[in-house]
Formats: structure tokens, C-alpha cells, sequence
């Protein structure tokens, strides 16, 4: 499949509503309303209660707080998406077999934001925690986990959003858009290794660049494409622990089909099935 082809290798294809919003729709939405709350809450209590007004340039410029910024922005597109159903309409067998324009933003943006929270999650309980020194709150369990946690839980359980390949793109960019970030920043604006956090501190270029530029390497070649691989098999994972893709939800039968009328074509009728005639 391409970046957002809904076409799975069996030859069949996945059926949009329910994969990516699936009825009952206002369970659906109060939980994902419910998670952006939470997110937004922990973005809020991290920068208010952690920061300053007068440091939101060093609030902004973390990965973890990039990391919850992706995830408030997948969240909100999932709640519009699940609000406004002509965003799910299931393409004709004679289009293009994508989605609807904001499913896709909703789409990449679940495939960007989740493997950067688990990268985040990582760094930060391996690397950043000292028990003796970091108090575990409630924002730094959500900001460090608990949004990867919400996340996993909308994408593998309220919806199966499946996860393609060609989308590790989009995280890759945004790698290399910190990266660069953090050259200017050792440069240009600060300069100053005590501004940072750990995980940002291991890209000290100004001060130590050869350690700068292997880190760079073990991110590119090995932390990102670790981190993207473990969403996407997790995004194949079905019951009894295979891994095969079986439960996403097809059209016209097979795989965990959501029900409706078959056409000729094996699609479901879209705007039966969200009346209710199906």
C-alpha cells in the first residue's frame, strides 16, 4: 500500500468508518475527547507548574513536549474526524483508494505522534530518571508514558488504525527537524548545556560535537526505525498473539468485518450503515 492506501495485501481493502472511527460514535468521541483533556491537562500542568513565563523558549524546544504536541494534534483530528462522519466516506472502487483529505491528516499524524511518545518514554525511564532526583508526578507520568498509554488505547482498541511502512517517512522528518533544531539552538540561541534536559543534552555540538554526530547516527540508523517497527507490528497484532493483521476491520467480510450491505464491488454502504439500515 502507499502512504494512506487502504488496500491491504490480501486484496481486500480496510473499511474507513470503522477503522478509524467506529460506531457507537458518541462512546467513541467522549473517549477521545476524555484523552485530549488529558493531554491537554498534562501539557498545561508540565508548563505551568515546571516553567516559568519567562522560559517557554525551553519548554518548547524539549522532545517531550514536542512528543505531547503531536499527540494533542492527533487527538483533535480524531475527534473531528469521529464528529463529522463525511470525513469517513469509503472511496468508489473507480477512485483513488485513500481516504477522505482529514482522515489523512488523522492518519499520519497517529503514525508520527505514537512512535515519538514511545521514543520519549524510553529516553526519559532509561536515560533522563534518577529516583533520587525526579519527582514522579502525575504530568510526569502522563508526559512519559501515560499519553503513549492513551494512544495505544485509541489506536489498537477503540479504532485498529493500521500502521504502513512508507509513513516512518513523516517521523524521520521530524527527526531530522530536531536535530537541526538542536544545532541552532547550541549556536545560535543558547549554547548553554545547562538549558537542556538529558535527552536533548546528548546533541551538545558546541561542546562535544563528535558525541553530537554519533548520537545522530544511533538515532537515525537504529533508535527510529526500532521504535517505528515495534508501533507497526503492534499494529498487526491480533488475538493469540499473531501477528497478522487479522483484526482490522475489511470491507465486505474477512478480517473483523464491521458488517453492512456488500455491493458488487465488496464495499460497504457507507451511508447505510451509519443510518442504521445494515
Amino acid at each position: 500500500p502507499g502512504f494512506f492506501g487502504i488496500e491491504e495485501p490480501n486484496g481486500t481493502n480496510i473499511d474507513v468508518e470503522a477503522t478509524f472511527a467506529p460506531h457507537p460514535v458518541k462512546r467513541t468521541l467522549m473517549i477521545r475527547v476524555l484523552f485530549f483533556t488529558a493531554t491537554f491537562v498534562t501539557i498545561a500542568r508540565t508548563y505551568f507548574v515546571s516553567y516559568e513565563a519567562e522560559n517557554t523558549y525551553k519548554f518548547i524546544s524539549q522532545l517531550s513536549h514536542w512528543s505531547l504536541l503531536f499527540c494533542a494534534l492527533y487527538q483533535i483530528a480524531a475527534a473531528i474526524c469521529t464528529a463529522f462522519r463525511s470525513t469517513l466516506i469509503q472511496p468508489e472502487p473507480d477512485e483513488p483508494q485513500t481516504p477522505r483529505f482529514f482522515t489523512r491528516i488523522m492518519w499520519g499524524l497517529y503514525s508520527l505522534a505514537t512512535p515519538t511518545a514511545l521514543i520519549v518514554t524510553v529516553l526519559y525511564w532509561s536515560v533522563v530518571y534518577d529516583k533520587g532526583r525526579v519527582d514522579v508526578s502525575m504530568e510526569n507520568l502522563l508526559a512519559h508514558g501515560g499519553v503513549l498509554l492513551l494512544m495505544r488505547i485509541d489506536g489498537l482498541i477503540i479504532a485498529h488504525i493500521p500502521i504502513r511502512m512508507k509513513q516512518i517517512l513523516y517521523l524521520y522528518i521530524v527527526t531530522v527537524a530536531f536535530i537541526v533544531w538542536t544545532v541552532i539552538d547550541d549556536y545560535v540561541v543558547t549554547g548553554n548545556d545547562d538549558e537542556k534536559d538529558a535527552i536533548d543534552n546528548v546533541f551538545s555540538w558546541k561542546s562535544d560535537p563528535m558525541w553530537a554526530a554519533l548520537w545522530t547516527a544511533v538515532t537515525l540508523l537504529a533508535i527510529v526505525p526500532a521504535a517505528y517497527y515495534v508501533i507497526w507490528l503492534a499494529s498487526l497484532w491480533s488475538r493469540w498473539c499473531k501477528f497478522d493483521g487479522s483484526r482490522r476491520r475489511m470491507c465486505g467480510g474477512g478480517g473483523g468485518t464491521s458488517g453492512g450491505s456488500v455491493g458488487k464491488h465488496g464495499v460497504v454502504d457507507q451511508r447505510r450503515y451509519r443510518k442504521g439500515l445494515v
